[in-house]
């Protein structure tokens, strides 16, 4: 028996209710745009999966999306990112029918892993586009019982790419990996879950406490650790840069979010502690999250995953369900509250739209653990 329980109750509770309805018949009025997992019918899957355990939905609808995002990898050329491409629609694939067939995505286990057994690594090693999302696929597979032959080959290959400086290890994006709107002269150090180190650190802690290869991974989590630690603001904890570049122009102010900031941070600092058995980054998670539920509600102004309310009142949610923290747990009802203030976005995605503000909702309406969460490294 699952040990979940609502967070939400009465009025608001009904209130989230309402708003997954009013999602689920947004997206179900036509076909997904792509096949992804990020922003397609992969993603749409997964909300009719955790939409039939809540009664709202039935498996002939979870089974039509699944085919539809296969359909799509069949038909179209993905590349091999977690959140755009075919990995994440394998992710959805071992997520919804994995303990059914372990088997049924051991094609695509092993073309990862040929793919990232290139070295030198020129490519992204990030959750949302590289590496880490690989990872992310792998850890899906152990879950689910079947082999997983990628997660070595990604550990290989953050091992490699790894950087000691005078404050720890982090993980260096090449200039020209970077989006040209916000191009930096020689690169950076990004911090975030969703382009940087703490992505990185997330998936070491996680596949540290599943048992892979915890002396290798050891050095590379503390300093990891270290280095996020050492980018906090004195003064400010909820406070952390988007990056660190060599140049002479300040790193900008992260938002409070999942992608950066302390929010995603602190999850990441949790995984940590969780794969190392380490207490005292348990504690420093719980400062940074704490720090981030008391922002303002300006400060948090979209309803997404990704750097809105919905995102940072579910990683509240997660964190006081991992540590008992009652401060917390109010903190997020009090985020879920002001999510459902805004209307649900018109971007029907996973990540910065309304299937993800649905699922988050789902989570705090219900009593089915939000397994979903592990595509986010959340949980």
């Amino acid at each position: 028996m699952s040990s979940w329980r609502p967070l939400l109750d009465g009025a608001l509770a009904e209130r989230a209710r309402d708003v997954v309805l009013t999602i689920l018949a947004s997206t179900r009025a036509g076909a997904a745009a792509d096949p992804s997992i990020g922003a397609g019918a992969a993603g749409r899957a997964i909300l009719e999966q955790y939409a039939a355990r809540a009664g709202l939905s039935d498996a002939a609808r979870i089974e039509a999306r699944l085919d539809e995002a296969i359909a799509g990898v069949e038909r179209e050329a993905l590349d091999a990112s977690l959140f755009s491409g075919f990995t994440g629609v394998g992710w959805a694939a071992e997520h919804v029918r994995g303990a059914e067939d372990p088997g049924a995505n051991d094609e695509i286990d092993d073309a990862l892993g040929e793919h990232v057994a290139r070295t030198p690594w020129r490519g992204h090693y990030d959750l949302v586009s590289g590496l880490v999302g690989i990872g992310v696929f792998a850890r899906e597979r152990r879950l689910a019982g079947a082999r997983a032959s990628c997660a070595a080959a990604v550990l290989d290959r953050l091992e490699e790419l790894a950087r000691r400086t005078r404050d720890g290890v982090a993980w260096w994006t090449r200039e020209e990996l970077i989006p040209r709107a916000q191009a930096v002269p020689g690169g950076y150090f990004d911090v975030g879950v969703a382009h940087g180190t703490a992505g990185v650190t997330a998936w070491l802690g996680a596949m540290s406490r599943a048992g892979l290869e915890r002396e290798r991974i050891a050095p590379l989590l503390e300093g990891a650790v270290r280095w996020l630690l050492a980018r906090r603001v004195p003064g400010a904890p909820a406070e952390l840069p988007l990056w660190i570049g060599d140049g002479a122009e300040p790193p900008r102010r992260a938002p409070v979010g999942w992608c950066y900031g302390a929010p995603g941070v602190a999850v990441a600092i949790l995984h940590a502690s969780l794969g190392a058995d380490e207490p005292a980054w348990r504690r420093e998670a719980l400062t940074l999250a704490r720090a981030a539920a008391a922002a303002e509600e300006s400060d948090v102004r979209d309803a997404g995953l990704c750097h809105g309310r919905a995102g940072l009142a579910h990683i509240l949610h997660r964190v006081a369900r991992a540590t008992g923290d009652d401060e917390l747990a109010t903190r997020a009802r009090t985020w879920f509250e002001r999510t459902l203030a805004l209307p649900p976005p018109d971007d029907p995605s996973l990540v910065t739209g309304s299937v993800g503000v649905a699922l988050a909702l789902l989570a705090a309406i219900g009593e089915v653990e939000p397994a979903w969460d592990r595509l986010l490294l959340v949980s």
